[in-house]
């Protein structure tokens, strides 16, 4: 028995050897392999994990600047072209109003009224007419019969600088002398028609309606005298051309 067990050993022991090497090898392949793997797990999940913080952070910045320029460009073109538009068109139109006042204003003083004034010196010497202030009761009583104010207002055709020249024409044609008044407010004006009546001073009356008014610097032209209120309508001069 011993012989036997002695004898087979050394048989034997190569191919043990190889075996372990073998198993050694392959321990340390799949060691190898397995380490790898689970390496390159750890480290790629790390690394997708900072890149897409890093990435976002960066696309972030600079998506917005770009964002921003671009956005900013086009909200400003598209706001200046709009708004240049609109202000345009409403600056016209405040303009276009105030302009017309002033300029109508200015217009109506140096060649509407001189023009009249210069035709109605021409007519009383060419007539001949005895013209005289009437009192109060013939003014009132003048207006009463005049029709003047059942003409239609219209601001381009005949407005109030219309009915006032009309009054005062007519009054002129029965032998009364009247006064074509205008007032300045702040932005615009306004026009009456005023007789010195001999026994209560100067009258003024508005002659769209035939009604005797208030013309009071400083004071409101609308409030003082029961018409629809304009706060705009404030006298700040008036005069009185025959």
């Amino acid at each position: 028995m011993c012989k036997l067990e002695s004898s087979l050993f050394p048989r034997n022991k190569g191919k043990i050897i190889a075996v372990l090497i073998a198993l050694i090898i392959v321990g340390i392949v799949s060691g190898s392999l397995i380490g790898n793997n689970i390496g390159y797990g750890n480290g790629y999940q790390l690394g997708y994990s900072s890149g897409i913080l890093d990435g976002n952070e960066e696309g972030q910045e600079i998506g917005y600047d770009l964002g921003y320029i671009a956005g900013n460009d086009y909200g400003y073109s598209k706001g200046y072209t709009e708004g240049s538009s609109v202000g345009y068109q409403m600056g016209f139109v405040d303009g276009n109003r105030v302009g017309y006042s002033l300029g109508f204003k200015a217009g109506n003083k140096t060649g509407y009224l001189n023009g009249y004034n210069e035709c109605w010196q021409l007519g009383f010497q060419a007539t001949g007419y005895n013209i005289r202030d009437p009192t109060y009761l013939e003014a009132l009583n003048f207006l009463a019969a005049d029709q003047t104010n059942n003409i239609p207002y219209d601001v381009n055709t005949f407005n109030c600088n219309d009915f006032s020249a009309t009054v005062k024409r007519n009054a002129f044609n029965v032998g009364y002398r009247a006064f074509y008044v205008y007032i300045d407010f702040k932005t615009t004006s306004h026009s009456v028609v005023a007789f010195n009546t001999t026994d209560k001073g100067i009258v003024f009356i508005e002659p769209q309606y035939d009604k005797v008014v208030k013309v009071e610097v400083g004071k409101n032209y609308t409030s003082e005298n029961g018409f629809v209120y304009d706060l705009n309508q404030v006298v700040i001069r008036y005069g009185l051309v025959p």
